[in-house]
């Protein structure tokens, strides 16, 4: 289980883009995924933010788009901080920036 460390991913296109894709969790901080994707997102524009399972999609759209936003009570913040520190990676939610090259 890898910890500490950014999943970092290529995906070829056949059409000619490129899929580089940048998953958070395995670094195991959820309380700093936020702060991280911001300063990542801003290093090269067209950057998409995808949480999965940690966020409910913004006013109106699915995740075409659409940024997300945090909606976890406080009790919910504690379980997952738990679980990050206990939980093997596949157990937990993934929070994905991508960028098509």
């Amino acid at each position: 289980d890898a910890r500490a460390a950014p999943l970092v991913c290529l995906h070829k296109g056949k059409t000619g883009e490129d899929e580089v894709i940048l998953d958070l969790s395995p670094l195991r901080t959820p309380q700093h995924f936020a702060e991280i994707a911001r300063v990542c997102s801003a290093a090269h524009p067209g950057a998409k933010v995808e949480a999965l399972e940690l966020l409910a999609p913004s006013s109106g759209g699915g995740e075409e788009g659409g940024d997300a936003v945090l909606s976890l009570s406080e009790e919910a913040v504690k379980e997952l901080l738990d679980a990050f520190l206990t939980q093997p990676i596949y157990r937990l939610p993934q929070w994905v920036i991508s960028w098509e090259l």
